[in-house]
C-alpha cells in the first residue's frame, strides 16, 4: 500500500529492502509529528513474538501489492525508490534468512523438514531459494519482484530515485518542503560469520533469479556490471574482517 503524505503532496510506493523503513518513518513523522520508537522490555519481546515491526503495522503504511494501491488523489505526485537487484536480494538474505529470524518466526522446523540450512550462506540461500520463499513469509515479502510492488512499468511514476543516489531524493524533498531533509538509517545487518562467496553455478542462478527485475528496470542497472561491483565489495568486506580479527599467538 502506498504512503499518502498530505504535507508533501506525494504518494510514496515502497519496496522492501530499498530503505522503505527509513522513508516510511520520515513520512510518518512529517504527517503526524511523532517519532517511531522501538518498544523496550516485555513490550518489545511480545511484539517480536507477534512479528510486529513498528512502522509497517500502521494503517496506511503496510506493504501491499500494487493492485491494492487504490486511486491517486488529484494534485498528488507518485514517487518511488529503486535499488540494484543483486544488492536488494543480498540484503534480504542478510536480514531475513538467518537462524534468529527463522526461530522467532517458528519456521526453523519446517526448513529442517525440507532439509535446508537454517542459517544459510548466500550461496546456499540461492541454491534453495524456492524452498526459503515457500516456507518463510519474511523471505517472500522481501523478494517479490519490483512489478509486484510498483506495477507494470516504472515510467508511470512521476518521480523515480535510486537508492545508490539517495541524496537526490533528499534534495527533491528538501526543495518540495522548503527545508533540508536528511534520512536517519533505520535497519542495519552485519555479515559477521556469514559467507557471501558464490560458485559459478550460483552466480548463474542469481542471474536467473534477478533477471525479471533487471529487465523491468530497463537500462538503470546491468547484471554483469553489478556483479563485478558486488564481488569487489564482498572481497573488501572479507579483507576488513581479517584485519580486525584478534591474532592469538600459538601455544608452545
Amino acid at each position: 500500500m502506498p504512503v499518502l503524505s498530505q504535507k508533501a503532496k506525494l504518494v510514496y510506493f515502497d519496496v522492501p529492502k530499498v530503505a522503505c523503513t527509513t522513508i516510511k518513518s520520515f513520512f510518518w513523522y512529517l504527517d503526524t509529528g511523532k517519532q517511531i520508537t522501538k518498544p523496550k522490555g516485555i513490550t518489545r519481546w511480545i511484539r517480536k513474538l507477534l512479528n510486529q515491526t513498528g512502522i509497517h503495522d500502521r494503517e496506511g503504511y503496510q506493504t501491499l501489492s500494487f493492485v491494492r494501491a487504490g486511486d491517486i488523489p488529484a494534485g498528488f505526485d507518485t514517487v518511488t525508490v529503486v535499488r540494484d537487484p543483486i544488492f536488494r536480494f543480498h540484503s534480504a538474505w542478510k536480514n531475513k534468512a538467518n537462524q534468529e529470524i527463522f526461530t522467532r518466526r517458528r519456521e526453523s522446523r519446517d526448513l529442517w523438514l525440507e532439509d535446508v540450512p537454517t542459517n544459510p550462506s548466500f550461496g546456499e540461500y540461492i541454491d534453495y531459494f524456492s524452498t526459503y520463499r515457500m516456507v518463510s513469509r519474511a523471505v517472500r515479502m522481501h523478494t517479490y519482484p519490483y512489478s509486484w510492488h510498483l506495477g507494470p512499468q516504472l515510467d508511470a511514476f512521476n518521480h523515480v530515485f535510486e537508492l545508490e543516489n539517495l541524496a537526490e531524493f533528499q534534495a527533491f524533498l528538501s526543495k518540495r518542503l522548503g527545508y533540508e531533509v536528511t534520512f536517519p538509517k533505520q535497519n542495519t545487518a552485519s555479515l559477521a560469520g556469514r559467507d557471501s562467496t558464490l560458485t559459478t553455478a550460483q552466480r548463474d542462478k542469481l542471474r536467473t533469479i534477478t533477471s525479471q527485475d533487471y529487465e523491468w528496470l530497463g537500462d538503470r542497472y546491468s547484471f554483469d556490471r553489478s556483479y563485478e561491483r558486488f564481488e569487489a565489495r564482498m572481497k573488501s568486506a572479507i579483507s576488513i574482517g581479517s584485519k580486525n580479527r584478534i591474532q592469538v599467538a600459538p601455544s608452545n
